[in-house]
């Protein structure tokens, strides 16, 4: 490595590169200190490692370990290293006279090969946030789709179905919608890769299909199975889709209802709550990431240019899986407002108007979602104990700041029910 412009090979610097060695410097500059034996480091490049990833960085290893078994020498591995500029400050050695400040380009080993692997993890995060955010969704499909249609299935109970008939036509349907939801996806990705001019291998086209099928196989089981509750009485039943939730509290006002909505259905609700947290654990984790990148390798070049490669696409990812739970909610609430058709014509036959109904279901959607949001960064602290052995006091401020985006993606989740609720008539009451 060259040495800074400051540095001469003339200046009085020598005086202190004999008491510092170690310090990188040219041959000709080395050789008028230490004499006819300058080098005092060899630097060799191992073949075939050309790329920055795990599979380098074990052969880099086992070079290095051999050197080290033969020689007797020590190895520094400089794969993913980073240069950093580092202010050094120059005193007065002997009859030398300081020289102050100066800026060295020192070497930050390892540097990038930590980002590597802490990309690596956040992408296999990202992975199975997604699959288990889009599994979650094809539950609360089927769920809203089983308590629509509680009574159609009462009827063919009543007539003599039997409750695995019923299971089947539910999974059949999803596996249905699974095919269709794959065949979109491997157009998607045949376009993607024409388009950077890549193909699609058939392995990757399987593995494509398979995960798609097999969570629109997992999604319904959950609900298939309260096809054994449904009793043949239940057709009887108008003017309903489900019984009512419970009451927690007196209802006092609006929160208090809102309260009793979401508690009363406490199982289904979650399933929004889940949905919401999980890639809210995702968003904090990975802000916090950010902050923790630019402040190991402040004002390092590598490091800076890495911090912002990683950030994009795994922030883009969380936001398909935010969108997801945004529709995911959306269904959960859609089917509260709906059981709630009678109680809110009643709001509205006592003088409420459409505003406020609508208030009410946004409430309900924010709820949801800063429950979620609440979740969501308990999860992210358990996950940055886990990788960093500590909990990020000083940056605690970012699961606070964030929980915001649960409670607008709750507000978006609840907007359009919000909207078909200011619809409903008071007549519907009767």
């Amino acid at each position: 490595m060259n040495p800074p412009k400051q540095m001469n090979p003339t200046s009085n610097i020598y005086g202190y590169l004999m008491q510092a060695p170690t310090m990188l410097t040219t041959i000709e500059a080395a050789q008028q200190i230490l004499g006819n034996k300058p080098i005092s480091a060899i630097r060799i490049k191992v073949k075939n490692v050309t790329a920055l990833g795990e599979e380098s960085q074990k052969k880099l290893e086992s070079v290095a370990k051999v050197i080290k078994q033969q020689t007797g020498l020590e190895t520094d591995i400089t794969l993913g290293s980073s240069p950093q500029p580092l202010l050094i400050n120059i005193p007065k050695v002997r009859n030398h006279e300081a020289l102050g400040w100066i800026e060295q380009p020192w070497i930050n080993i390892g540097a990038a090969i930590g980002i590597f692997k802490e990309t690596k993890l956040g992408y296999s995060g990202i992975i199975v946030c997604t699959i288990l955010v889009a599994m979650i969704y094809v539950f609360s499909t089927s769920l809203v789709s089983f308590l629509s249609r509680k009574q159609e299935f009462a009827v063919l109970l009543a007539i003599g179905w039997k409750p695995r008939q019923i299971k089947k036509i539910l999974m059949v349907e999803s596996l249905l919608i699974g095919v269709i939801v794959s065949i979109v996806t491997l157009l998607v990705q045949l376009g993607f890769s024409f388009r950077t001019a890549g193909i699609l291998s058939i392995s990757q086209a399987i593995l494509i299909t398979s995960f798609v099928l097999l969570i629109y196989l997992i999604g319904p089981l959950g609900p298939s199975q309260l096809v054994n509750k449904i009793h043949p009485s239940h057709v009887m039943r108008s003017g309903e889709v489900s019984v009512s939730g419970k009451r927690v509290l007196r209802t006092k006002g609006l929160m208090s209802m809102v309260f009793n909505t979401i508690i009363g259905r406490l199982q289904r609700n979650l399933v929004s709550i889940i949905a919401i947290a999980l890639p809210s654990a995702l968003l904090i984790l990975f802000i916090f990431v950010s902050f923790r990148l630019n402040g190991v390798l402040y004002s390092s070049w590598l490091g800076q240019y890495v911090a912002m490669e990683v950030g994009t696409p795994h922030y883009v990812a969380v936001a398909v899986s935010l969108i997801i739970s945004i529709l995911t909610t959306s269904e959960i609430i859609w089917q509260n407002t709906k059981e709630r058709s009678n109680e809110i014509a009643l709001l509205k036959a006592l003088g409420w108007k459409n505003k406020y109904v609508r208030i009410m279901v946004l409430v309900e959607g924010a709820v949801v979602g800063l429950l979620g949001g609440i979740l969501g960064g308990l999860i992210s602290l358990v996950i940055m104990y886990v990788m960093y052995g500590t909990i990020p006091f000083a940056e605690l401020w970012l699961p606070l700041i964030t929980c915001l985006c649960p409670i607008l993606v709750g507000i978006a989740g609840a907007w359009i029910p919000s909207r078909m609720a200011m619809k409903m008539e008071p007549i519907e009451g009767m």
